[in-house]
């Protein structure tokens, strides 16, 4: 249900929970490998260039905060590691997941269950915001 410009949604999603497909991904995927490793899901965004060259990217945007939206409502934890525009890894991801090349992957959001450890992070912050005059 994300918004997407012109409505092309050029988004594509793999996901798996499959304890075996994330451990042998795991190890490929550099500075995020320990927490994609002890994540109960994985899901990966791509947009697809070909459908909205100029637009993927924010469109996948949109679908990926949608996404960490419904994994907060139903009490999960989730987090968005980033992989575009970082080419080496994106195409590490595609290649631990056996995703097609002509998808660039966003982001990755292993979804799991809190640790309570960690706490909310309070991003307000009034000297960003602006009403009636700058």
């Amino acid at each position: 249900a994300a918004p997407s410009a012109m409505n092309k949604q050029p988004w594509q999603f793999f996901a798996t929970n499959d304890a075996k497909i994330i451990e042998a991904a795991a190890p490929k995927l550099g500075r995020s490998a320990d927490m994609i490793a002890k994540a109960g899901a994985v899901i990966v965004v791509l947009g697809s260039p070909d459908v909205s060259e100029k637009f993927w990217m924010i469109d996948c945007s949109c679908a990926t905060e949608n996404i960490l939206l419904a994994a907060e409502a139903m009490g999960l934890g989730a987090v968005w590691l980033s992989a575009y525009p970082n080419e080496e890894r994106m195409n590490s991801i595609n290649e631990a997941f056996g995703i097609p090349s002509e998808y660039k992957v966003l982001c990755i959001i292993p979804v799991g269950h809190p640790s309570g450890k960690d706490k909310e992070k309070d991003k307000w912050d009034k000297n960003k915001f602006h009403f009636n005059k700058w």
